[in-house]
């Protein structure tokens, strides 16, 4: 069988791993915290386990501050992933699905159509890396003096208007999974310049694990060493196409983890600075791989270029969707393809929130998600060969 590229890749050198090790002895949370606070230009970060633990930690503190109650809605786009809708209702809030733009975030036209008296906080997603409309959004979350939430989990660094993202809400968050533009094997960062809701999170940790350990512990040190030295061998082209995406198929159901609302593991806030030390010449590989497959394809790249994205994939659509996804990972078994969260109008226990979301509808029809990690530049050129040829039949 040939050689695979795979969905994500992470370009883990020996520096990670070495600072992965030093993370059992040394804290990087100040280190790391200033780094981000520089990059962002907010005041408080936090690191927790999880981005879902930042979004359940923070939704519950809005809750018990009074600017959320029980019964409001969430404003969310509709190809959300399901894991922060289940958070949202687990608060007794209630999620409002909002129809998706061309740039394949939140429509402001829809969210304006949508919007009622009782939606008191809006969820933007900064969707593969791609910038929302955010001074849009927040305006007309200001009508209904509804709470802004970033959801930053695809994107690092991501600007708009010379803004950097998660500091246009109340307070964004990022994470740290596999699946994300840098990764701790999982991990969340809390973003926000709201001192009291920084204090509120870090008091709700004291609460909830006040018979425990507020932090992971040693044993998830190891377990961020093992799986670091793992993927490194399993995102090998060769390994990857005969063992690691047999694995993934038969592992769909292991990605569902509850959030444990603790703080981050020093281990994983090691692994994050090691990267976060970099994440210019990360996005800086992406760009590019990006530039050079959007100057390749002769099809439409739902990016807007002028609002900074960060390009963690390249999302395209095409005409013979089927036809270029199965003769690059079946035939050629040259790269196997991220696949999109399905959307939550599609996904039956979610049925009594559905509404009409036209657009992203016909997008789902014709959308491919390309990866754009730095070694992807070794088959750019084939790869975009293959889509404008069989686009064509």
């Amino acid at each position: 069988m040939m050689a695979m590229y795979p969905k994500y890749s992470h370009n883990y050198g020996i520096t990670d791993i070495l600072y992965c090790a030093s993370g059992f002895f040394i804290d990087y949370s100040v280190s790391l915290g200033h780094k981000l606070r520089e990059i962002f230009g907010v005041k408080h970060v936090l690191f927790l386990d999880s981005g879902r633990s930042v979004l359940n930690l923070g939704l519950k503190s809005l809750i018990d501050m009074g600017k959320l109650k029980q019964g409001d809605e969430v404003a969310i786009p509709v190809d959300l992933c399901h894991v922060a809708v289940e958070l949202i209702i687990k608060n007794g809030l209630i999620p409002l699905f909002i129809d998706i733009d061309n740039n394949l975030t939140m429509s402001t036209e829809d969210l304006r159509k949508k919007m009622t008296k009782k939606t008191k906080a809006v969820m933007p997603v900064y969707n593969y890396g791609n910038v929302p409309k955010m001074d849009e959004i927040c305006r007309i979350a200001e009508t209904n003096k509804a709470a802004v939430i970033e959801d930053m989990a695809p994107a690092f660094n991501a600007k708009y208007k010379g803004r950097t993202a998660g500091n246009f809400g109340l307070f964004g968050f990022l994470s740290l999974d596999v699946t994300k533009h840098i990764s701790a094997f999982n991990g969340g960062i809390l973003l926000t310049n709201d001192y009291a809701l920084y204090a509120k999170i870090k008091e709700e940790i004291d609460e909830i694990n006040k018979n425990q350990n507020k932090r992971e512990g040693f044993f998830e040190n190891i377990k961020r060493m093992i799986k670091l030295k793992a993927f490194i061998i399993a995102a090998n082209n060769m390994v990857y196409g005969l063992f690691t995406r047999r694995f993934i198929s038969h592992a769909k159901n292991m990605s569902y983890y509850q959030p444990k609302n603790m703080l981050l593991s020093k281990a994983a806030i090691a692994l994050a600075y090691s990267q976060v030390k970099k994440i210019d010449k990360i996005n800086s590989f992406r760009k590019m791989n990006a530039m050079t497959l959007m100057a390749g394809l002769k099809t439409y790249a739902c990016v807007q270029k002028d609002r900074k994205p960060t390009y963690q994939f390249l999302p395209v659509l095409v005409k013979n969707k089927n036809k270029i996804l199965h003769y690059l990972e079946n035939e050629k078994k040259l790269i196997d393809l991220p696949r999109p969260v399905p959307l939550l109008i599609h996904m039956h226990e979610y049925h009594k929130y559905h509404n009409k979301c036209p657009n992203a509808e016909e997008m789902r029809k014709k959308l491919i998600l390309l990866p754009t990690y730095r070694k992807i530049k070794d088959i750019v050129p084939k790869l975009c060969g293959i889509i404008n040829r069989l686009e064509k039949e």
